[in-house]
C-alpha cells in the first residue's frame, strides 16, 4: 500500500481519492475544513494547503500528491492571487518529501476557462 495525498474535496478530488483508496491505496485527503468523503483508507486532515510548510507533516513518505485545489473565481485575477501561491507551496513541499505531483484536468477545454 502507498501513501497519497489528494489536496481539495472537491469533486475531482474527492473522485481522485475514493479511486486512490478503492485500489487499495492510503490516501491523506486534505482541506482548510477537513471535510471529504467517508472510506477506511481515506485519512481527511485539516490544513491550508497554500500556506508555506503546511504540508511537511502529511507528506511524508508520500509516493504523490494529487492537486485538486481550485481558485475561488474563474478569472484570470483569482487565479494568479490564489493558485500561484498554493501550487508554489505545495510544489516546494513536495521537493522536500520527494513526491511526485499530479494535476488533474479536463481533458477538453471547458467554457470559461481564462485563456480559452
Amino acid at each position: 500500500m502507498n501513501h497519497h495525498v489528494v489536496t481539495g474535496a472537491g469533486p475531482v478530488g474527492s473522485t481522485v481519492a475514493l479511486q486512490l483508496a478503492e485500489q487499495g491505496e492510503h490516501v491523506a485527503l486534505v482541506t482548510r475544513s477537513g471535510s471529504g468523503p467517508e472510506h477506511p483508507l481515506v485519512e481527511r486532515r485539516r490544513a491550508d494547503v497554500g500556506t508555506p510548510g503546511a504540508l511537511d507533516a502529511v507528506l511524508e513518505g508520500a509516493v504523490a500528491v494529487h492537486h485538486c485545489v481550485h481558485a475561488s473565481r474563474y478569472d484570470a485575477a483569482t487565479w494568479r492571487a490564489e493558485l500561484i501561491p498554493t501550487e508554489q507551496a505545495l510544489l516546494a513541499a513536495a521537493g522536500r518529501a520527494g513526491a511526485v505531483v499530479v494535476f488533474p484536468r479536463a481533458s477538453t477545454p471547458m467554457a470559461g476557462w481564462p485563456g480559452r
